[in-house]
């Protein structure tokens, strides 16, 4: 070992030593100091505020010290402080083009300061010290406001939530106080629905109080009761979930957050028949969104399915409701002829009902009247698989690797006895299957 490694641990071993010799008292009244020569001269005097925050953990280990308002309050004081000169620091160095990342273990002493400050309230007896409590909150709520802009800067909505949960509480103390952080009350429902959105990406219990509290402030952000519906829906509550829901309607009929929020649920619980008025309305509202007719596609085709299945034979209802599956689905088309999530729809929808026609044609007896039927389910089935394949093929003219597009192409083929074909997209899926990806489209060449 060198001498400058032994020289190096010494200094350590006595730092320890002293430090552990050091009464709580005197560490306190040097955390004072500490602090004071700081804010006297930030620039020279920089290390003296992590000498404050040393002595004044020193200090707080006693039950004495850790009694009294001023320990806290001082400890409050330090830990904000710390935060805001790494914010400030931060900020320089993003200006300056070099910007430094500040440690999660300093960001963290926001979190402290506001739970020192909040012990510091509860000490607070005499009117000096309920006074001074004013300050204090408010540089708890700048430390947690600097923590939370750092990480909404980077988009890390889970890590900023404790510190606008923070910020609000901060307002809201000061509030009982005569007094507010946030003078405009725009400002504030501001940061409280900054703080509920953080909160909802943290999956945090107190999301939902913060949503409730905007509702009850009477909030004009829609997007309050959207996400707070998600949020009960999420969590099962049904019931709970559509009458705030039903709430948001009352308060923003024509809103399309509320009514994208509906129509989520609705799909993604197949509530098709609910679907279809609610689709048609957001048509109306957004009528160049070509995915809405898409989906609208969709709904009339799983109602048809159901509708069907129920009855067991087509009639004028789902011929209909086929009908109206084809249209939206050719609309869609029509807003982009590349949509292939619609192309793809409706070579299905065929392809799909062609696939009916099978079935029923492979559970059909010997009889004469058995054989005619056949004879027109197999044409009507042909037709259909014929109607399927230039929507498939344009798929994969689009995208040579939409796997379930060269399944429909293998299938077809192979049902129409191309076999060759059959055996080209059979190939093609292989290739997919085995991690590579066709280079060029067949169809495209």
């Amino acid at each position: 070992m060198n001498k400058f490694m032994l020289s190096l641990l010494c200094l350590v071993a006595c730092t320890l030593t002293l430090n552990a010799q050091i009464e709580p008292a005197k560490a306190f009244k040097k955390a004072k100091r500490a602090y004071t020569a700081y804010n006297m001269d930030q620039a020279n005097n920089a290390a003296s505020l992590p000498e404050a925050s040393e002595m004044i953990n020193i200090a707080m280990e006693d039950a004495e010290v850790a009694a009294s308002f001023e320990a806290w309050e001082l400890r409050s004081q330090i830990n904000s402080t710390t935060v805001n000169a790494a914010y400030n620091a931060y900020s320089a160095s993003v200006i300056a083009g070099n910007a430094q990342e500040i440690e999660v273990s300093t960001l963290e002493l926001a979190n402290q300061a506001y739970s020192d400050a909040m012990k510091a309230s509860e000490l607070a007896i005499k009117k000096i010290q309920k006074s001074s409590m004013e300050g204090l909150l408010r540089e708890v709520g700048n430390a947690n406001y600097n923590a939370y802009s750092y990480y909404l800067e980077g988009k890390k909505y889970a890590e900023a939530f404790p510190h606008a949960l923070n910020l609000t509480n901060a307002h809201e103390a000061l509030v009982e106080m005569g007094e507010f952080y946030f003078p405009a009350a725009e400002d504030y429902s501001s940061l409280l629905y900054a703080a509920a959105f953080c909160g909802k990406a943290a999956k945090a219990e107190e999301a939902k109080t913060l949503y409730r509290k905007l509702i009850d402030m009477g909030s004009d952000n829609s997007a309050v009761y959207s996400d707070l519906f998600n949020i009960l829906i999420e969590e099962g509550d049904e019931e709970a979930g559509l009458a705030v829901l039903d709430k948001g309607k009352e308060m923003f009929p024509d809103n399309q957050d509320i009514l994208y929020a509906e129509i989520n649920y609705f799909l993604k619980n197949n509530k098709y028949e609910q679907l279809v008025d609610k689709l048609k309305l957001a048509i109306e509202k957004e009528p160049e969104n070509k995915s809405l007719y898409s989906i609208l596609g969709v709904t009339y085709e799983q109602i048809y399915k159901a509708r069907l299945a129920s009855i067991g034979s087509e009639n004028e209802e789902t011929n209909m409701l086929f009908d109206s599956a084809v249209e939206y689905f050719g609309l869609a088309i029509e807003k982009d002829p590349e949509y292939t999530d619609a192309i793809y729809g409706l070579g299905a929808l065929y392809y799909n009902k062609a696939a009916q026609n099978s079935e029923v044609m492979r559970n059909l007896g010997t009889s004469k009247a058995d054989f005619e039927l056949y004879d027109k389910l197999k044409a009507e089935m042909d037709d259909l698989f014929n109607k399927s394949l230039p929507y498939f093929q344009k798929v994969e003219r689009i995208d040579a690797n939409d796997r379930n597009s060269l399944i429909a192409l293998k299938e077809i083929y192979a049902k129409q006895g191309n076999l060759d074909m059959s055996v080209e997209f059979k190939n093609r899926i292989q290739t997919i299957d085995d991690g590579g990806s066709n280079e060029s489209s067949y169809f495209g060449n």
